[in-house]
């Protein structure tokens, strides 16, 4: 299975089609089992077809639990559409050990088994491996483990299955499971990268377990074999993260850090968080929306700032998109060219492509909140808002008086009140956005991510610097060594006086909410986004006319003189 190369109501009709041929017996072990209501009829009406006539089923899962693991937290699998399949149930428990099997046995005598998880998104967007083995000898071993885990009810001291040597199809199989075999299997493959000559290829998600690791630094350094390999770099750095946190782990960091300097890629996954978690799991009388490809997201706006590269991000997703605009292009292959004024001359098409998301960059006023709510087939919308509607905002431009706002300034900090133009007020627009029958979230990253409730979040970079400290990042971005002179505002020339705003009340957003509860993070590095736009900036002199308020902006004579008087 490819990142997105299959839909996930595909799978589940795999999945049921193997289910629907039991005959006498079902037993399923599952990691993570939570579906969307579509997939979850598909598999679930398999199982209870199965159980109705007979089947005798039975059905394992893993359950949370508090202990530190090396790995990124197991999931919540869905107990309430676990429960409403009707048959016999186990929760599995670990200390500190995962019940991470994916496999069904059918009558004793085949196997479904692999990488993947029951989840729509492991169905569309993960790369996994899936085998159907059909023998009895194989299905023994699994069986026998999940007798284990169905009598114990924890992880704890199962896998106690030997892992004989069995013919299927002229290919010699071999079941090993954990706990009981993890230290083996961990020599086993140290072993097979001990021996090998020409090259080790590694496929994997993390890389932890001591005697690969180790092993693997020993060939790295050693050199003379191709070894390269693809991981997952966010649970990696993960990894590393708990490592450090974790002294009596620590001594592994070297080795890892050697071994990737061997050409390993590392792709990048969305990082989980409790939130996150929390909204992917299914509930009653609504369904989640997981990250997955494959969704119709309706896009108002997005051909001016940071529309075109929002829209780009989503069509390389996988995701279907159709852009109503009124710019001159639109890069996105689906677009309809319109009149924001006469939206409701393009309404019908626009519902004609059934989104499932709708994204709006370009509501201002309280009345455009309106327009992500007449689009029925749409669970989620996403509004794209500013800053500018926090108090903080208004005590700057001195049109709300008082002292300043504390900071840092967070998603819960007072609102503006006074409505300064009425063509501009995205105060309004987000109160009527509250008072819409539907989710709705301010950060286009939670197209793809969901959210169960309207929620605001601050997008930012971490940390916030002075105008002095920004002149010298940008000084040594474009190699200008000048001095930077600092005068009080009574000494500058006129024209550079900022009058108009009390600029005691400083402008400190807190940006931890989008990246604790939606995996918010940094595509390029602060330092390398500022070289690339001096970079592209330089390439693109302007050319238009300078926008009124920086017109006639630079008085260099008045600003040696100020300056000449002040050192005097």
């Amino acid at each position: 299975m490819t990142d997105g190369g299959q839909k996930p109501l595909e799978i589940a009709h795999a999945i049921a089609d193997f289910v629907g041929g039991a005959k006498r017996s079902l037993d399923l072990a599952q990691y993570d089992f939570n579906l969307r209501p579509e997939t979850a009829v598909a598999v679930g009406d398999a199982i209870k077809a199965a159980a109705a006539r007979g089947v005798a089923v039975r059905f394992i899962y893993n359950v949370d639990h508090r202990l530190p693991i090396p790995v990124p937290p197991p999931p919540e699998p869905d107990v309430q559409l676990i429960a409403a399949l009707g048959v016999p149930e186990k929760p599995i428990a670990g200390s500190p050990d995962l019940m991470h099997h994916k496999y069904v046995i059918r009558d004793g005598e085949s196997v479904w088994t692999g990488s993947m998880n029951w989840t729509d998104d492991s169905w569309s967007r993960q790369e996994n491996v899936v085998v159907v083995v059909d023998s009895p000898a194989v299905a023994a071993s699994f069986t026998k483990d999940f007798e284990q885990l169905w009598t114990a009810g924890n992880v704890e001291d199962t896998g106690r299955v030997d892992p004989a040597r069995v013919d299927v199809g002229g290919h010699e199989v071999r079941a090993w499971f954990t706990p009981t075999y993890g230290e083996d299997l961990s020599h086993r493959i140290a072993n097979a990268i001990g021996d090998a000559r020409r090259r080790v290829r590694i496929c994997s998600p993390v890389l932890s377990a001591a005697p690969v690791i180790a092993t693997l630094a020993e060939r790295v350094t050693d050199g003379g074999l191709d070894i390269a390999g693809c991981l997952d770099a966010t649970q990696v750095e993960g990894v590393f993260h708990d490592w450090r946190a974790d002294g009596r782990a620590a001594w592994k960091i070297p080795l890892l850090q050697r071994v990737l300097q061997a050409p390993f890629s590392g792709k990048r996954s969305a990082p989980w968080t409790p939130a996150r978690e929390a909204r992917r799991v299914r509930r009653p009388g609504a369904g989640a929306l997981p990250e997955v490809r494959g969704m119709r997201i309706l896009v108002l706006g997005g051909t001016k700032f940071i529309g075109p590269v929002a829209v780009a991000e989503l069509v390389q997703a996988g995701h279907e998109l159709r852009v109503f605009h009124r710019g001159d292009g639109c890069d996105a292959p689906d677009h309809v060219h319109g009149d924001f004024a006469r939206f409701e001359d393009s309404l019908g098409e626009l519902r004609g492509f059934e989104p499932e998301v709708v994204v709006d960059m370009l509501a201002v006023r309280p009345e455009h909140a309106r327009r992500v709510a007449q689009f029925p087939t749409a669970r989620y919308t996403v509004v794209l808002s500013s800053q500018d509607v926090y108090r903080a905002f208004g005590r700057i431009w001195k049109t709300e008086p008082g002292p300043p706002d504390p900071l840092p300034i967070d998603e819960d900090a007072p609102l503006r009140e006074k409505v300064i133009d009425e063509s501009y007020d995205k105060t309004g627009m987000e109160a009527a956005l509250a008072e819409l029958d539907r989710p709705v979230t301010s950060i286009a990253l939670a197209v793809t991510h969901g959210a169960e409730e309207t929620r605001a979040y601050n997008v930012g970079e971490p940390e916030t610097f002075s105008e002095r400290e920004w002149i010298s990042k940008i000084a040594a971005v474009t190699g200008w060594d000048g001095e930077v002179v600092l005068l009080p505002a009574g000494r500058l020339p006129e024209y550079l006086r900022q009058d108009s705003f009390d600029l005691s009340q400083d402008f400190v957003v807190d940006t931890s909410r989008v990246r604790n509860e939606l995996g918010y993070s940094e595509v390029v590095p602060s330092e390398e986004a500022l070289r690339r736009t001096v970079e592209w900036e330089r390439a693109n002199p302007q050319t238009e006319p300078a926008h009124p308020l920086f017109a006639d902006r630079f008085d260099y004579d008045a600003e040696d003189t100020a300056i000449t008087q002040a050192s005097g």
